[in-house]
């Protein structure tokens, strides 16, 4: 037990005094995504887009998921987007280049920030894909401001993610101010740890390591987890139903955040919803199987 008081300690004395550690990274790093942005402002807040693609082209605007920016996200997907179409990726509330709000929120108010870009950049009856947590708000938006969307992609998410009931809500709580504060002492760590991973599964290279590590560890973890508890509020199993426009629902098969059976569910209650599976796919799917997706997504936009 003086053990491990003495190392708790010098972890402490460590952290507030000593020097952040910063990984190592093969040379010749790049970036995996260099398309430029800029900021539109909704109520007040500057939220920060990029654009690629033909001015021309049909539009389809991107929402990435929990904490991850578009960068991250889409990193794979809107380059290759961008060579037909009319490519909008926007940073949520709290989440890269956007202002923070650093309060708690409910997916309804992301997808109001998000219906104000789609006013400020005068998108109507435009296609709109949300991944994860970004799928969530897609489904809202498409509840609540109809006359925005002609489309909605929805992949890797769900209609509600079931934790347990009330017993299993409050374990989940529990987790998330754990996990919370693990992450606002040990962010470095965190981060190193989530980069290895994805390189070990092969959804970023060595030389793009760097890119993927200093996003992580630049975001807020006070922001992070109040994401993740927007996306476990999130149910819209009441009226998803409802919502009549043409749907595409991609399908991670192995999922380790959002289950199948949670995302096999959402595309049942979407009538005549086209229903792409990635078999083998797990939550890291923009990244491991991007040209799958871009098919899909590509072939969903144009009616092949």
């Amino acid at each position: 037990m003086k053990l491990f008081k003495r190392l708790f300690l010098a972890l402490i004395l460590w952290r507030l005094f000593g020097p952040e550690i910063r990984p190592s990274f093969a040379p010749n790093q790049t970036h995996p995504m260099e398309i430029p942005g800029r900021t539109v402002f909704v109520n007040g807040r500057e939220v920060f887009i990029r654009e690629a693609g033909p001015v021309d082209g049909l539009p389809i605007v991107l929402v990435h998921g929990w904490g991850d920016p578009s960068n991250v996200i889409y990193a794979r997907i809107m380059p290759a987007l961008a060579e037909q179409f009319r490519v909008i990726a926007v940073d949520n509330r709290d989440a890269g280049k956007s202002d923070a709000v650093r309060s708690r929120y409910e997916i309804a108010d992301a997808a109001d920030d998000l219906a104000g870009v789609l006013d400020a950049l005068d998108l109507a009856d435009c296609a709109v894909f949300g991944y994860s947590m970004g799928g969530m708000i897609v489904q809202e938006l498409a509840h609540r401001r109809p006359d925005l969307v002609g489309k909605i992609g929805l992949g890797g998410t769900a209609a509600h993610v079931s934790i347990g009931g009330t017993a299993g809500a409050i374990l989940a709580s529990i987790a998330f101010y754990l996990a919370r504060g693990v992450e606002r002492f040990t962010r470095s760590e965190v981060s190193f740890v989530r980069t290895k991973y994805l390189e070990r599964v092969g959804a970023i290279s060595a030389n793009e390591a760097q890119h993927f590590w200093l996003q992580s560890i630049g975001r807020d973890p006070e922001s992070y987890w109040a994401a993740g508890f927007a996306a476990s509020g999130f149910d819209s199993r009441s009226w998803v139903s409802s919502i009549t426009l043409p749907a595409l629902v991609i399908i991670n098969t192995a999922d380790q955040l959002v289950p199948a059976a949670a995302q096999y569910d959402l595309g049942k209650r979407l009538a005549g919803a086209v229903v792409v599976e990635l078999v083998g796919a797990r939550h890291e799917a923009p990244l491991t199987h991007h040209a799958e997706m871009v098919a899909s997504i590509s072939a969903w936009l144009t009616g092949n």
